[in-house]
């Protein structure tokens, strides 16, 4: 029999939320109350990221840009256009892991597209955990995001590995592109 794997995961697009922070916050306090392993949030703007990792040290936390545009970008006076570019973040509150991330569409300038990975072992069994946050509004992209995830995850399921993906899809679970 294949073995079984526990792993709590929190999710949740924080939506570039600057103004105090709020759904920000409000994850990072859900993920620590359930004592989650895995936290994937998108649309994350670089000062909450930077406060994220300060504060919490002790997790290993990564991120893959999300968005090379001002529409889709986090307020910043300080960057050269005013804004900074969202960011697609995993973190895993364990030890010994090692990161990934992946372009789902091979176009690094188009907004979404980026997947990044977490890989750890639990319990014997290797885990492979993403958080992504696929484009909105454009259906053919979203659906060569989705081939990119399915072709990733596949190539890890057929080596026995436990894979989650996470994240922001923008389309509902019955959309022919997912």
């Amino acid at each position: 029999a294949r073995p079984t794997v526990s792993i709590r995961v929190v999710s949740h697009n924080v939506e570039k939320d600057v103004s105090g922070d709020r759904a920000f916050d409000k994850a990072v306090s859900v993920a620590e109350a359930m004592n989650a392993d895995i936290i994937a949030l998108q649309e994350v703007c670089p000062k909450q990221f930077k406060s994220f990792f300060e504060g919490h040290r002790g997790w290993k936390i990564w991120y893959v840009p999300q968005a090379h545009s001002t529409k889709n970008g986090c307020l910043d006076p300080g960057a050269p256009t005013g804004h900074d570019n969202p960011l697609v973040v995993i973190a895993f509150t364990g030890l010994n892991a090692t990161t990934t991330t992946h372009d789902l569409t091979g176009k690094p300038d188009t907004p979404g597209g980026g997947m990044v990975c977490v890989h750890f072992t639990r319990d014997g069994v290797p885990v492979d955990a993403c958080s992504v946050h696929l484009v909105a509004d454009d259906e053919d992209l979203r659906r060569q995001e989705v081939i990119g995830i399915r072709a990733i995850a596949k190539s890890w399921i057929s080596q026995g590995h436990f894979v989650v993906v996470a994240g922001d899809f923008n389309a509902n679970p019955h959309r022919d592109e997912m």
